[in-house]
């Protein structure tokens, strides 16, 4: 049996990086990413936009949700790696439903991510029958996400108006579970997290579909000048996001965040969540500059796609910077919101592909030597 059954210790190595499953888990992500921006790069309003959040929490969810069983209680035993095998094939079949036709019949999405879900299930059961002094703990996750997957399998009954809301309220009972286990409990497992850089590495799968992007439609400029110009902006403006992002990345938050009391919990929940709203901003960003490369032109619809998706990137990011132990200071949250406002009211004006982009590329540049 312990060769199924290995015992479960919450890790509390004095360093914790990425294990080689993790970095190979994630490349079904890469897929999956990448048909999500397939997804909402044939949008033509705000509704299709909505659809694709509305695909995009649950698929970043799976990711959370398997990312973070591993964080506190990954083992790398024959039956983890079994598990984890089957969730890789389940997220490629969920990828291959996200399609226009996924709107239609979301039954395989559905299907697929229950499958998840109960994979995950069964790897807290296994955590919580081995591991006594945390069942209190992972009581609270196993009845979450029971409810939760419950609630999806009820969806599959229902007609195709109500799936939307059954799904929502199904993502609000996961989504509380986690929050409310650690904030209402004392005991709950203080494992020395590596979540922060998992987080980062996500941030660089959805900054690899933009190099994608760019590469693709650079492909087919023939060379012209204009549209050379427009790719190399294109990457200049995602080396910037990068420099954003990373130039204040810190290891430790989730870690000091489970040693800090309650208000650091909390923090770590607004710093953790909030990666979400940054991963959409990034991919519409990314989908906005790849339509842009396109068409070679801009029309209205992409131009407010690129101005709000990097104005929300601004608003997102300085908020998960004020939650990380350190914070950020005065001035930095000043001039990014100052920067976020006047992206947002370029939106009533109608710019150039060019303008736009040495604009965008001028304020994040602004933001990085000043800010």
């Amino acid at each position: 049996m312990g060769f199924f059954m290995k015992n479960i210790v919450a890790n509390q190595m004095s360093e914790r990086r990425a294990t080689w499953l993790e970095l190979f888990f994630d490349l079904v992500f890469v897929v999956a990413i990448g048909a999500l921006a397939d997804f909402v790069r044939q949008a033509s309003g705000l509704y299709d936009v909505l659809y694709f959040i509305a695909y995009f929490l649950p698929v970043w969810w799976i990711w959370m949700g398997f990312s973070y069983y591993a964080d506190q209680f990954e083992t790398n035993d024959f039956l983890h790696k079994c598990v984890f095998l089957a969730a890789m094939f389940l997220i490629l079949a969920l990828a291959v439903s996200i399609n226009n036709q996924g709107l239609a019949n979301p039954k395989p999405f559905v299907i697929s991510y229950i499958s998840l879900r109960l994979l995950l299930w069964v790897l807290y059961a296994r955590a919580w029958y081995l591991e006594s002094e945390f069942r209190t703990f992972l009581g609270f996750y196993l009845t979450g996400f029971g409810i939760g997957i419950l609630l999806w399998g009820l969806s599959l009954l229902l007609p195709n108006s109500w799936h939307f809301y059954c799904w929502g309220l199904a993502m609000l009972v996961e989504l509380l579970a986690p929050i409310l286990s650690y904030v209402l409990l004392n005991k709950f497992p203080t494992q020395v997290s590596h979540m922060d850089e998992r987080f980062g590495l996500f941030v660089l799968i959805v900054l690899g579909e933009m190099v994608v992007l760019i590469g693709s439609s650079l492909s087919q400029t023939h060379f012209h000048l204009h549209l050379v110009l427009l790719c190399f902006l294109g990457l200049l403006i995602i080396f910037q996001v990068w420099q954003l992002y990373f130039t204040n990345a810190d290891q430790n938050v989730i870690h000091q965040s489970l040693r800090g009391g309650k208000i650091a919990l909390a923090k770590s929940f607004v710093y953790g969540y909030n990666h979400f709203c940054l991963f959409v901003s990034l991919v519409m960003l990314a989908v906005g500059i790849g339509r842009l490369l396109d068409q070679g032109s801009l029309t209205h619809f992409t131009q407010n796609m690129i101005l709000l998706s990097s104005s929300s990137f601004l608003l997102i990011i300085s908020m998960i910077h004020w939650a990380m132990p350190d914070g950020i200071s005065t001035k930095k949250l000043a001039l990014r919101l100052i920067a976020a406002l006047v992206l947002f009211g370029l939106c009533l004006a109608h710019l150039s592909a060019m303008v736009l982009l040495l604009v965008l590329a001028g304020i994040l540049g602004g933001l990085i030597v000043f800010g």
